[in-house]
């Protein structure tokens, strides 16, 4: 059994809470770009200052979830919400192999049919 690596060092991180921001400085540390999708542009300006490699990591209000959902095979789900933030009927069959990780309670990741 060989281990299945993700080639494209890109990751998607919901959520800029204490669990996210640890998330996003391990996946800097592994020379991944991060996209962050979050509510509050200001905490993420105030998050950059205190990164090494601030132009590794972008934004977007996670309104635009539906647009980048599909586009990542790593993801990390760590918001507050005590909704389903990721939803089935957002997702397009892919060729590559997904990786999820919902880190927040209550579960943000809508289980798949």
């Amino acid at each position: 059994f060989e281990k299945e690596r993700i080639k494209d060092k890109k990751a998607l991180v919901i959520g800029l809470g204490e669990m996210a921001q640890l998330v996003i400085k391990h996946l800097l540390n592994k020379q991944f770009e991060v996209l962050i999708l979050g509510r509050n542009a200001a905490k993420f300006e105030d998050f950059i200052k205190e990164l090494e490699e601030p132009k590794k990591v972008g934004f977007q209000n996670v309104e635009n979830l539906s647009a980048h959902i599909n586009e990542y095979a790593l993801l990390f789900c760590a918001t507050s919400s005590p909704n389903f933030i990721v939803r089935n009927s957002m997702l397009k069959e892919t060729i590559f192999r997904r990786f999820w990780f919902d880190l927040a309670v209550p579960r943000n990741i809508e289980k798949p049919v």
